[in-house]
């Protein structure tokens, strides 16, 4: 590779149900399992037994994972600020990560 080339690594077309495609765009957008449940109307087990078929599906073992692999497979994008976008339905607050206070 010559120095300052970026690779791009586009992750493989899987085919996901609807359901799935919605959860993977709430996850890649920062919310948690209660709050993907409270906007699909669905209890937080069936969100994380869809998570468990996702991560099987993409073979990933972790949410960042499944995160990145929608970026990469285009079901969500990046803002200028870098902040996942797309999808039907998008987070009504903004979640922060861990540690990070909002701002007023």
């Amino acid at each position: 590779m010559i120095a300052g080339e970026a690779t791009s690594r586009v992750a493989p077309r899987i085919p996901l149900t609807e359901g799935e495609s919605r959860v993977l765009s709430l996850v890649a957008q920062g919310m948690s399992n209660q709050q993907i449940a409270e906007a699909l109307s669905v209890s937080s087990k069936t969100v994380r037994n869809r998570l468990l078929v996702l991560f099987r599906k993409l073979q990933v073992s972790n949410r960042t994972e499944a995160a990145l692999h929608a970026v990469r497979g285009g079901l969500v994008g990046l803002d200028q600020e870098g902040a996942a976008t797309g999808g039907d339905l998008v987070a009504s607050t903004p979640v922060l990560p861990a540690g990070v206070p909002a701002t007023s």
